[in-house]
């Protein structure tokens, strides 16, 4: 048996998935492959954007958190884009997705 040493957590995942799994990479693996990262449009003191927020932490995808606060120039931005405010709005550059709350951006 050749020792083999790797250093990365990507690489050690891959070849635990190659040598012992059924082949498929879990969803952690393909997350980090984003080209671009997803767009949230939230407040701090939203219950429900802080559920996307953590669930977004938790499965390790790249994100750009724009806080739109009541008096935030970014909550402007998003009423006059959208017609309505709205949040937590998620937005993904890399399919052109965007949606506002919704039960269809729950991740498993």
């Amino acid at each position: 048996m050749i020792p083999i040493a790797m250093y990365e957590s990507d690489e050690i995942i891959k070849y635990l998935v190659d040598k012992y799994g059924n082949g498929l990479l879990c969803c952690h693996w393909v997350s980090s492959r984003q080209d671009k990262p997803l767009k949230v449009w939230a407040y701090e003191l939203s219950p429900f954007c802080k559920i996307v927020r953590e669930r977004l932490v938790e499965l390790e995808l790249p994100h750009v958190y724009y806080n739109a606060a009541r008096g935030s120039p970014k909550r402007n931005y998003l009423l006059e884009r959208t017609g309505i405010f709205q949040v937590p709005f998620l937005e993904d550059p890399n399919t052109g997705v965007e949606m506002f709350e919704s039960g269809d951006y729950q991740v498993s």
